[in-house]
């Protein structure tokens, strides 16, 4: 039986601190910009302004791999329906630069003093475009039909994972994990940093299918995989992570976009990490199966693998619906690929990355 952390694709980062800046849910899209691109807490943001295919995210990686050649600490944000395209890079935890067009919006907040906008659609070939106006707009209106569809799955998708939540919590021995969880939050010592509290993507539903990124897998000098049964793991990395936040950790905590659930868990001060999945060399394992009241399975245990083929059919379905909105997706970036001057761009915003890493070194 599949679990709500099963069935998602490995994505190697090789190295690089990557996450999802925001993902597909039964609500729409929702971006995470106001938690990793805040104005209030960065130096300056710079937003990128263009349609598809008008080299954003090339723009952002130049801009992050000048950075780190420069020695700067980089996140990189992959786009949560293109998990080849870059939304955002963070710099030193200083500067952010993000796309700021559909479906993750993004404006300026404080205009000069904090943030700049970058428009690099003024280096389309407007005449050019024209000549495919009901192609851009047949597309566009193709692309938004299929993403309301695979919206409509994932409210249908959400319902199932409430189904087998609300059995498994009737299965989970909630005062054994909280006993449990009490014992292993004392073990790890004291907080020593700021309690800060980070969330960051690492799951998505996307145009190519289901993904993970293995940025967690790297972080923690101590490992734990949690590895679930029955899905009562979610309840459980949800009563850690309240625990851990509780007593004053600083965090970075891993999320599923579908439904919120927590994936991982990275406490700074004890440079431990717990995620969930099948257990890992050199990882110690926690296993849900110690947390499951055996006698109340019953019938329960069949509601839940009922919730779960449903959970997984509906699922299927909103990526196929993704996929066949990226291909209309795919259709616009030639389109647009093939009106911009691209050399006149990177001309002209040359300097413009030059003041950044000025910036940076101040």
């Amino acid at each position: 039986m599949r679990g709500i952390y099963d069935g998602y694709t490995l994505i190697k980062t090789n190295g690089e601190t990557t996450y999802f800046a925001g993902g597909n849910t039964e609500s729409g899209f929702v971006g995470s910009y106001e938690d990793i691109a805040n104005e209030n807490d960065l130096e300056r943001v710079y937003i990128i302004k263009g349609g598809p295919g008008t080299g954003k995210s090339t723009l952002m990686r130049a801009i992050a791999k000048r950075a780190e050649a420069a020695g700067c600490e980089t996140e990189y944000y992959r786009c949560g329906s293109d998990s080849d395209s870059l939304d955002c890079v963070l710099l030193d935890k200083k500067l952010g630069v993000l796309d700021g067009t559909a479906p993750h919006v993004w404006e300026m907040k404080y205009p000069g003093v904090r943030s700049e906008l970058i428009d690099v659609s003024k280096y389309l070939d407007k005449d050019q475009l024209e000549a495919h106006k009901d192609e851009i707009i047949y597309a566009s209106a193709m692309k938004a039909s299929e993403y309301s569809s695979a919206y409509r799955y994932m409210k249908a998708v959400s319902v199932a994972e409430s189904e087998m939540l609300e059995n498994s919590s009737r299965l989970f021995d909630w005062n054994k994990a909280g006993k449990y969880i009490k014992r292993f939050v004392k073990s790890i010592g004291k907080p020593t940093g700021d309690g800060g509290l980070s969330k960051r993507f690492t799951h998505a539903v996307t145009v190519k299918g289901i993904s993970c990124l293995d940025t967690l897998k790297h972080a923690g000098r101590i490992r734990y995989t949690v590895a679930d049964s029955l899905s009562v793991a979610p309840h459980f990395m949800g009563m850690l992570k309240d625990a851990l936040e509780k007593e004053g950790f600083t965090l970075t905590v891993g999320l599923v976009p579908l439904g919120g659930h927590v994936s991982g868990i990275y406490v700074h001060d004890a440079d431990i990490c717990v995620e969930t999945g099948e257990r890992e060399e050199g990882s110690k394992n926690i296993n849900m199966n110690r947390f499951v009241i055996r006698q109340n399975e019953g019938g329960v245990k069949g509601k839940i693998r009922l919730a779960a083929k449903v959970r997984e059919s509906c699922l299927s379905e909103a990526v196929s619906s993704l996929k066949s909105a990226a291909e209309h997706h795919f259709t616009l970036e030639e389109i647009y690929k093939s009106s911009m001057d691209f050399e006149a761009m990177f001309a002209e915003i040359e300097p413009l990355i030059g003041q950044i890493m000025l910036r940076m070194k101040k």
